[in-house]
């Protein structure tokens, strides 16, 4: 299957990334672009923090952060006027039931175990529900 590049418009989709691993982070920039859309990059929780005050699209969430976890992140983002209702992907390698079943009373939109999923079956995964039926 052959990916198509798609220029970008100011109603491009814009997606929060908040992950501390630079070069998973990169491949992430990467795919996104190719499939039409605008990742952000938070490095940390305290970066994340301040880029929630923006209108996401979707944001794509890790746990384990540096300096605020993605649990105060992702209840940040549940609380803020911009952002409350937007669909969030925890992606994470974290498995246990007890950080499963706490992510999920959260209301996110997925769970996924970052040693499970390709870069490219994220894309997939954000397309599904962001393009409209």
């Amino acid at each position: 299957m052959a990916s198509h590049s798609r220029r970008l418009t100011k109603n491009t989709p814009r997606i929060l990334l908040v992950e501390d691993d630079n070069i998973l982070a990169g491949m992430y920039k990467k795919k996104f672009q190719l499939a039409g859309m605008k990742l952000d990059h938070a490095k940390d929780g305290s970066e994340a923090l301040k880029r929630v005050r923006r209108k996401y699209q979707l944001i794509l969430l890790d746990i384990l952060l540096p300096h605020h976890d993605g649990f105060e992140v992702l209840t940040n983002i549940r609380a803020s006027r911009e952002n409350a209702s937007t669909p969030v992907f925890l992606l994470t390698n974290l498995s246990d039931v007890e950080t499963v079943a706490r992510a999920r009373l959260l209301n996110i939109q997925a769970y996924l175990i970052k040693a499970h999923v390709t870069p490219l079956e994220i894309v997939t995964k954000v397309l599904k529900i962001l393009e409209p039926v």
